[in-house]
């Protein structure tokens, strides 16, 4: 789900993304009951070496002065 947006207290504007499409759906109460819902990964993830990002930020700001 990328945004929400309520209207009054019967709806909402769900806008989403399914395989890199983005839609929007207007969704009324008592609909909720038949959605599916996933737990999600991390969608964004730094999964490189700590001490590489270190050693490049260190450049950077000697490379300033």
């Amino acid at each position: 789900m990328l945004q929400l947006a309520r209207f009054g207290v019967d709806a909402l504007n769900l806008v989403f993304r399914v395989d890199g499409r983005v839609g929007e759906r207007l969704v009324y109460r008592g609909e909720e009951t038949s959605f599916e819902f996933f737990d999600a990964g991390r969608t964004y993830a730094f999964d490189a070496d700590g001490a590489l990002l270190r050693l490049a930020s260190e450049v950077s700001i000697s490379a300033e002065n």
